[in-house]
């Protein structure tokens, strides 16, 4: 499952045809999947006051940067996130996957 994720936004975010990813077309359907439980539109659930469900929510500029960068997976702070180390750190956790 992380492998699959991981690879999916490395694709979309790093891939030279960044600029023809739509988000709701390519993005959006892997953020439901995988990230909605807890950054979805359920107001109650949301972890972090974090909406990827809406394209401003999933561009957003936070304070430690933003969440994703198109053409640049290193850059973007979900990717950083799915594809760290530390099981205390990496998304989604793995008590949900």
């Amino acid at each position: 499952m992380k492998f699959r994720v991981v690879f999916a936004f490395s694709f979309l975010l790093a891939s030279s045809a960044a600029a023809q990813v739509d988000f709701q077309r390519d993005v959006r359907p892997i953020l439901a999947t995988n990230c909605f439980q807890c950054h979805g539109p359920d107001e109650a659930a949301r972890e972090v006051e974090l909406r990827l469900d809406t394209e401003d929510g999933a561009f957003e500029e936070r304070p430690s940067g933003r969440i994703i960068v198109p053409g640049s997976a290193e850059q973007s702070l979900l990717y950083q996130r799915i594809s760290h180390e530390s099981e205390l750190v990496r998304m989604p956790p793995a008590a949900l996957t």
